[in-house]
């Protein structure tokens, strides 16, 4: 197993793999791992 990495990313780019993974889910496709992943991010939590 892979070992886990924490990367930051901009809500944008998960919004964005979140609509290119629903695309793929909808034409029938199974969708890269890579966008999978970022689109099952969570946000930080905001200090405060």
């Amino acid at each position: 197993m892979s070992e886990k990495k924490t990367v930051k990313v901009s809500r944008q780019a998960v919004e964005l793999a979140r609509l290119h993974v629903e695309a793929a889910r909808k034409a029938g496709r199974k969708p890269e791992p890579g966008l999978a992943r970022i689109a099952t991010a969570r946000p930080e939590p905001t200090p405060g």
